[in-house]
């Protein structure tokens, strides 16, 4: 038997002001289905789509079944969730087609998938009448694109709310502070909180930051113009496009810019049209303060456009994730999304 005094501090209840939870030891586990689901029609209905064909709007959500839980364990915030969800749209074509309408169904919103692998089935009611093909395809086109978005802002809002509702509770060192998870970044999934990299540490009377830190040279061919690839990556609706989320970018010397719903921002430092890009880049998980620098050279070749990337001042915990959310989030969604990708005979 431990003496006086000496036990696992884990379970000294004058840790805690009320003796509950101590060091947020336990599992602790909160219902967020009801929530969810009210946050999830409210961000879907009403939502609209468009392009030059016409303009739809989601009109009604025929179905939201399914669950979500909000976790902590050992202070730590985890967050499960697994939903089917089935929408009705309609809208108007431009021409003599007049109505159209038609379903959107999500049936694997869920903690195992990522938002950009989650499926969007989208349908076309034709009720006797003919939809015209370029009707259809926009349709298609756009409506995957605002509907992921919205569900990234669920997983966002999810995250802030349910990270003030008790699950963390305050210790008797700081009693009016809580734990909120640490939003995710650049190539990783909504689950679970991330710590800053212990080889971060804050001078705070200096406000400066002292992070060991690389660099990240990568270099990637597209089957386009430089002019075509410096307009996709410095145009905020083609960037909220190939991207999947909520983005705001001014492209001028001074401009600020955020991505991935404000996962990502900085500030633009030089612009050479249509040649080369330098901004800084901040994740907002990164050590207070901190900024690293991407500069992005563009150069023409017989048969396509080679982007030259260096990106300096990453914090070394961090590179292979952002190395790889370069490759995966930026680079392989522009080709997919704009066909870039594709060799052209």
């Amino acid at each position: 038997m431990a003496k006086w005094g000496q036990g696992d501090p884990r379970w000294i209840v004058e840790e805690r002001p009320d003796a509950t939870n101590v060091n947020n030891w336990h599992w602790a586990e909160k219902d967020a289905g009801s929530w969810s689901r009210s946050k999830l029609k409210s961000l879907l209905v009403g939502l609209k789509f468009s392009g030059e064909e016409g303009e739809c709007e989601i009109t009604e959500a025929l179905k939201v079944d399914g669950e979500a839980t909000a976790h902590n364990r050992k202070g730590k915030l985890i967050f499960f969730y697994d939903w089917s969800i089935k929408l009705k749209w309609s809208g108007m074509a431009e021409g003599k087609e007049g109505e159209v309408k038609g379903e959107i169904e999500i049936p694997n919103l869920s903690d195992e998938n990522a938002v950009e692998e989650v499926d969007v089935i989208v349908t076309v009611e034709s009720s006797g009448k003919v939809v015209s093909q370029t009707m259809k395809e926009m349709v298609h086109r756009e409506a995957p694109i605002v509907v992921r978005s919205k569900l990234s802002e669920y997983l966002r809002c999810l995250k802030e709310e349910y990270s003030n509702k008790g699950l963390i509770l305050p210790k008797r060192q700081s009693p009016t502070e809580s734990s909120p998870a640490t939003p995710p970044t650049l190539g990783t999934r909504i689950s679970t909180q991330r710590s800053p990299s212990p080889a971060a540490t804050s001078n705070k009377k200096s406000g400066t930051v002292n992070v060991n830190t690389t660099q990240i040279k990568m270099t990637e061919s597209f089957m386009t113009s430089i002019e075509e690839l410096y307009n996709t990556l410095t145009t905020q609706q083609l960037v909220a496009t190939f991207t999947n989320s909520s983005t705001k970018l001014e492209a001028k010397k001074g401009g600020l810019y955020s991505l991935l719903d404000g996962l990502i921002s900085g500030q633009y430092m030089e612009l050479e049209k249509p040649h080369k890009i330098v901004k800084t880049w901040r994740e907002k998980s990164w050590p207070d303060a901190h900024y690293s620098t991407v500069t992005i050279e563009l150069n023409q070749e017989q048969d396509c456009a080679k982007l030259v990337l260096l990106h300096t001042n990453v914090p070394e915990g961090v590179a292979e994730r952002t190395k790889l959310g370069w490759k995966t989030h930026i680079f392989e969604r522009i080709k997919s999304v704009f066909g870039y990708g594709a060799r052209l005979f």
